[in-house]
């Protein structure tokens, strides 16, 4: 509250004395002749600040404050012919002008001309007393296409940062990428992401040609999309702890079961292939998607690939299998205890005291000898021979395509492996 410049009392016997006296105005008068607001008359940083005032008693009560009318009309006269004094040259704005230009406070600027980026502007008298700094718009320009060109790196009025030409920030590579920002951040803390510079107060930033050489690389986690080698079938890229790309094949038919969730690849390594694909979504997670094609929920069910490829999900390439069954389809151990197996297929081993390969199969949990061979490729071929008799479609076979094919084949890379 504004105290009273004078606590002088300007005595009114009666209430027919006239208020002000002659020669004198109240303080909304004196606002009003001054073309200010009573606020600022009052106020101590006010340049024309009154200290002629006086607070009287009104005449009906309460106390006001008044100022002589000459004082008033002198103050008027000096501001009008302060405002008629020095002005700003033509093609130069003064900082308030140069700040709304650059889209940054007085304090922003002031950082700006400690800093040294601003060298120039020249110092006028003031309108209203004292002396201003002025800029020319043409330096303003300058300074404008040196500080916020499209090569550079400048935070804008909005706060955002503009990236220069050539770079790309955080947000912009992992949407090219089609991951969350924190599927990103895991992958630089892993080390994935080597590329990116980071400017002091700013932000991160990648060149374009190092993201491009990653998409052609790892590829782009996007929606599913048709295969162009078989028709009624979609490729739905995966993501996961691993940047590597990966597909997986399911049917056109299969797409509404994943509408709305997300598709990644998850390490196995109890999977001979080393992982599976899994889908999540709703309630659902890490749901292997060969059973959710298939419809599998029973725990004794295990749904398999046909091919072993483990992305391709397309129910053609499924088959489901108790465990029994799965036990049937098992790939050839490689090792028992530790220790290499005699021979390179499935239900044969090298029997020492005959000098012989012997072939055997388990059926329904009993042994069934099938005879012992010279060679261990015919002792190989009764087995699957035997396999197709008593396990049909779930046989593992040894030459599933024929001899003729593993020999083609397979033949001549172990006669190499074993000549070194």
């Amino acid at each position: 509250m504004h105290a009273c410049a004078d606590r002088a009392d300007m005595q009114t016997p009666d209430d027919d004395i006239a208020f002000p006296p002659p020669g004198w105005v109240t303080n909304d008068e004196a606002a009003r002749i001054l073309a200010v607001s009573v606020a600022t008359l009052t106020c101590n940083a006010w340049p024309w600040r009154l200290r002629c005032g006086k607070c009287v008693r009104r005449p009906g009560g309460g106390r006001s404050n008044i100022y002589p009318t000459a004082e008033i009309e002198r103050v008027r006269a000096e501001r009008e012919a302060r405002a008629a004094g020095p002005q700003i040259p033509e093609g130069y704005v003064d900082r308030d002008e140069a700040c709304r230009m650059f889209g940054v406070t007085r304090h922003v600027w002031k950082h700006w001309v400690i800093e040294g980026k601003i060298s120039f502007g020249q110092v006028i008298s003031s309108p209203i007393g004292g002396k201003q700094k002025i800029y020319a718009i043409e330096d303003l320009n300058r300074l404008k296409d040196e500080l916020f060109g499209a090569d550079k790196l400048y935070k804008g009025a909005d706060g955002i940062w503009h990236v220069p030409a050539g770079f790309v920030g955080r947000e912009q590579a992992w949407e090219q990428f089609g991951v969350q920002k924190v599927t990103w951040e895991r992958w630089e803390r892993e080390g994935k992401i080597t590329c990116g510079q980071r400017v002091p107060g700013g932000p991160k930033m990648y060149k374009v040609e190092d993201v491009h050489q990653m998409l052609d690389e790892y590829g782009r986690y996007a929606p599913p999309y048709p295969d162009p080698a078989r028709p009624g079938a979609y490729r739905v890229p995966l993501s996961g702890r691993d940047i590597r790309r990966r597909e997986a094949l399911v049917d056109a038919a299969a797409l509404p079961l994943i509408e709305g969730g997300s598709c990644a690849w998850s390490p196995n390594d109890a999977d001979v292939s080393g992982g599976f694909v899994s889908f999540s979504g709703g309630e659902a997670r890490g749901v292997p998607l060969r059973r959710l094609v298939m419809g599998v929920t029973g725990a004794d069910d295990n749904v398999r690939h046909v091919n072993g490829d483990s992305l391709d999900c397309r129910r053609e390439n499924l088959v489901v299998r108790t465990v029994r069954q799965r036990a049937r389809n098992a790939r050839k151990m490689r090792t028992i205890n530790g220790r290499p197996t005699s021979s390179r297929f499935k239900g044969v081993f090298w029997e020492a005291w005959t000098k012989k390969w012997r072939a055997g199969i388990v059926v329904d949990g009993k042994k069934r000898s099938l005879g012992r061979f010279g060679d261990e490729i015919a002792a190989g071929l009764a087995y699957d021979e035997a396999a197709r008799k008593w396990f049909g479609e779930h046989a593992r076979l040894n030459f599933p395509d024929g001899v003729e094919a593993w020999l083609e084949r397979d033949w001549p890379a172990e006669q190499a492996a074993a000549a070194a």
